[in-house]
């Protein structure tokens, strides 16, 4: 008797809760499953390079167990905005994220099977639908080919270009439109390029006319600034920035701050520094903070960009007596300094910062790049003695550096200065045994994938070893994060090859 006792109590408490309506029980059901198998993808993620086919097979039973048990094929017919609905989305997501887990494993073909069933089984569900289908198109894309782009197109033209809720651009439609402009513009169809994002233009003109004063408008117009930008059309890129900063001139802080100062960014990037100068001018009279901080960098960068050297360097003096105790900023403005010093001929004075910077910040990024800085400076001017006495000291420094590091990542950061300082040297053959071994040991990251372009070029050009430069166009195809690089490198196996 004693268990039935206990299962009279059980449906008398789900009762009084409220559990004693089924589908609001399948609702608790799914979201502890979804629960506990996402528990399992996390432990995953805190440790990727040590997770086990074990970890793995956990988190994929327990997604496999939520679309087993609310099949797409009786809950995808639900009402939107029901409990029912809630299940639906469980079980889509849950769907969705087997192809993510496969994806993880390098397993792309079951990945895309798994996005493609997903959009199709729960197409009643938009935002499910829409998902899949920008997995599925970020999963061709990764491996190249005209694939990824029908798959982005089909994207952009599927799904509504304005959120239904917020009348926002959709951040999958515009995503798309984005993934197909740059695989257009890598294949050379500049035309077709242009031509969609005028069409985006449109779209957002026509939007902003049914709309005035939405608070959407400023987003529209951010779009329209990146699509004009993309075309080079300068002028319509600022006219369109203004008007987004005009409709929010009233509102205050950050918002109103990161306005004013990515127009300056624009600006600065379309080479017009003295219109940069006058919105950096602008923050740093107005904003403080991190605001004022990036005000004072552009300013300094637009006086540079304007020729200005002196002002650019009274500036980086500024933000060095006003952040002292931020190592970060100080180190920033440290080493801009040094370059500036260096450009304009006044080496003692470079010297004396670079050297300051490497003894005070000895593990920071631009500290690292300081040495190579040095040894470049002297093989550039034919010093050799001194480039070889730079050298040895840069690489002695940096061997105590990599002695002394516990942490991998600043570990791998070392090191491949130390292959920068090695090909700044012109130990090239060195440089790149040293390289290999960083990638054999830590994989390839964004700054090592471009030591190997340039190890790439300089065996084929100063070595004279095409093998030697094909095996580092191989790795680069292979496993560059860095996708215009990777298509670089494609077509310089290819090269080779013939």
């Amino acid at each position: 008797m004693r268990p039935l006792r206990r299962a009279v109590l059980l449906a008398l408490l789900l009762g009084v809760s409220g559990c004693g309506d089924p589908v609001l029980w399948d609702r608790w059901r799914a979201e502890r499953a979804f629960w506990h198998a996402q528990r399992e993808v996390e432990r995953i993620l805190v440790r990727p390079q040590v997770a086990k086919p074990a970890d793995f097979a956990r988190a994929e039973a327990g997604f496999r167990g939520i679309v087993e048990a609310f099949p797409a094929s009786r809950w995808a017919r639900a009402t939107p905005g029901s409990t029912a609905a809630d299940v639906a989305t469980i079980a889509g997501r849950a769907a969705i994220a087997l192809g993510r887990l496969e994806e993880v494993q390098s397993r792309v073909p079951e990945a895309l099977a798994d996005y493609e069933r997903a959009e199709r089984d729960w197409a009643a569900f938009p935002d499910l639908e829409m998902e899949a289908a920008v997995r599925r198109a970020a999963a061709l894309s990764s491996s190249g080919g005209a694939a990824g782009l029908a798959a982005w197109e089909h994207v952009a033209r599927a799904f509504p270009p304005a959120d239904p809720v917020s009348g926002a651009p959709g951040r999958e439609h515009v995503q798309a439109v984005r993934q197909v402009t740059d695989g257009l513009e890598g294949r050379g169809r500049i035309a077709e390029r242009d031509s969609l994002l005028t069409a985006e233009e449109s779209i957002g003109e026509a939007w902003l006319t049914a709309h005035p004063g939405d608070a959407a408008g400023p987003a529209w117009l951010d779009v329209m600034t990146e699509s004009r930008a993309r075309r080079g059309d300068q002028a319509g890129a600022l006219a369109s920035s203004r008007r987004a900063l005009a409709a929010e001139f009233h509102v205050s802080g950050a918002e109103r701050e990161r306005r004013v100062l990515d127009l300056g960014e624009r600006c600065l990037s379309f080479d017009r520094p003295d219109s940069a100068l006058a919105y950096a001018h602008w923050g740093v009279s107005e904003f403080g903070g991190v605001g004022r901080l990036r005000a004072l960098d552009l300013e300094a960068r637009a006086f540079r960009a304007a020729g200005k050297r002196d002002s650019a360097l009274e500036v980086y003096d500024q933000i060095l007596n006003e952040n002292q105790r931020r190592q970060d900023i100080a180190v920033e403005a440290r080493y801009q300094r040094a370059v500036l010093l260096e450009e304009a001929g006044r080496w003692p004075l470079a010297r004396a910062e670079y050297s300051a910077l490497c003894a005070a910040a000895p593990t920071q990024p631009r500290a690292l790049q300081a040495w190579e800085r040095v040894v470049r400076h002297h093989r550039n001017a034919g010093e050799e003695d001194l480039a070889r006495m730079e050298t040895e000291h840069a690489l002695t420094a940096l061997d105590q550096v990599i002695g002394m590091q516990n942490d991998e990542s600043e570990r791998r950061r070392t090191r491949e200065a130390r292959v920068a300082v090695l090909f700044a040297a012109g130990r090239t053959r060195e440089g790149i045994r040293d390289l290999q071994d960083v990638w054999a040991s830590g994989g390839v990251t964004p700054e090592s994938a471009a030591l190997g372009e340039a190890a790439a070029r300089q065996a084929e050009t100063s070595l004279h070893d095409p093998a030697l430069a094909r095996s580092l166009w191989q790795i680069l195809a292979r496993s560059s994060p860095d996708r215009e690089l990777q298509a670089r490198a494609i077509a310089a196996v290819a090269r080779l090859a013939s």
